[in-house]
């Protein structure tokens, strides 16, 4: 799994080069990264991630708010991924059903803040 993750961020990596406009290639490198990130443990490819994601927000914006929630909740800053989860959840760039089922939030879960979060953007 590790060298399929690595083949795709040459891969994001090349087809960013021949299209740098593209917020997709930057959004879907930084989920390699992420992906590569959550299988080592290497704390420099969250960071990596979250720049590639920013690039795509330069380009597309708000088009990785969600991702970067996950990212700063996987690196255990409760701050930072509750705050772009509320811009993704306020922008509709994600769902409460679904952040429910994402495992990045499975040490959010009895969070106070996060419930409130969730129950906030709710939809009936």
């Amino acid at each position: 799994k590790k060298s399929l993750f690595e083949e795709a961020i040459g891969k994001y990596r090349q087809a960013s080069e021949l299209n740098p406009k593209y917020a997709v290639c930057f959004n879907n490198w930084g989920n390699a990264l992420l992906g590569l990130a959550k299988i080592t443990g290497d704390q420099s490819l969250f960071e990596e991630a979250l720049l590639k994601y920013a690039q795509a927000n330069e380009i597309s914006p708000d088009i990785a708010l969600y991702n970067i929630s996950c990212v700063y909740a996987l690196m255990n800053d409760r701050q930072q991924a509750l705050k772009h989860l509320e811009q993704a959840l306020e922008k509709n760039r994600i769902f409460t059903d679904y952040v429910l089922e994402d495992a990045d939030w499975s040490a959010f879960y009895d969070d106070a803040d996060f419930k409130a979060l969730i129950e906030r953007y709710q939809k009936p």
